[in-house]
């Protein structure tokens, strides 16, 4: 088994070690590509690529090569402004890898994940919530005159698509007066009063009258009150208690490196 693993790592290596081009001299390994992947966000490698894919990688890592030693034979990389954006880059870059050395060293425990979802049970209660459509119309004739059709019809659902399409005013009428979810102070109380009252695949027998004019309103469906249970948010809650304790270790941190410097402001 032992002499597998060496073999598995040496062929890795062997592989990464593999020279593809020459661009004036300068070598092309697979390692190089693979780089090149990476700059543009591509988190795969080179050897699990298709034909395809690596002769386009290939040849895209070649010109990116081809341009760098066009900007070397200009000395560009000698400049003020080159010397000056690149330590600017690696200051930015000794910043980003001190936070995340912090970062990794942020443990969390089973407890402290089960403690703050018991005492923020709040957050993860969810209120009643209704799905509905409606119809709005200016007056209170139009409505009449649509729930007597919707009385007639045997399949009051569909009917109640087309009537919301064909005669609502707001712009709802595009989805069939789709409303979609709503809980209690989404909207205004003689709608949600109305909608509390309808069971599923019911409607309202009656206008609903409010600011905006005549609702007829149909119920879809009902989700009863609901507390989301831990493991649905475990790793939500563990990842909000890391980032509370980094920000605490940060700012002690700091706190701590700015005592002990000597700092002069001119």
């Amino acid at each position: 088994m032992k002499k597998f693993i060496t073999a598995s790592i040496l062929l890795a290596i062997s592989l990464n070690a593999q020279t593809l081009a020459t661009v004036n001299n300068q070598e092309i390994k697979v390692e190089d590509v693979n780089n090149f992947l990476k700059s543009t966000n591509q988190d795969i490698d080179y050897n699990k690529l298709d034909n395809k894919a690596k002769n386009l990688t290939l040849h895209q890592t070649i010109e990116k090569t081809l341009l760098i030693q066009e900007a070397q034979k200009e000395n560009l990389d000698k400049t003020k402004e080159f010397k000056e954006t690149l330590e600017e880059f690696r200051n930015s870059l000794l910043v980003e890898f001190f936070m995340k050395n912090e970062f990794s060293k942020i443990e969390i425990s089973k407890n402290e994940v089960e403690n703050y979802y018991n005492s923020h049970l709040y957050e993860f209660q969810q209120d009643k919530k209704l799905k509905a459509r409606h119809i709005l119309v200016e007056n209170i004739k139009t409505a009449s005159d649509i729930i007597k059709e919707l009385e007639k019809s045997k399949n009051k659902e569909l009917t109640f698509v087309e009537l919301a399409s064909k005669n609502s005013i707001d712009g709802s009428r595009d989805t069939g007066g789709e409303l979609g979810w709503f809980s209690k102070g989404d909207m205004i109380d003689e709608f949600w009063d109305a909608t509390l009252k309808l069971k599923p695949k019911e409607f309202t027998k009656e206008p609903v009258k409010s600011m905006f004019g005549y609702h007829i309103i149909f119920l879809d469906e009902i989700q009863e009150p609901l507390t989301i249970k831990l493991d649905q948010v475990y790793s939500n809650i563990e990842n909000q208690i890391r980032m509370d304790k980094f920000q605490a270790v940060i700012d002690e941190r700091i706190k701590n490196i700015k005592k002990d410097a000597n700092i002069i402001i001119k």
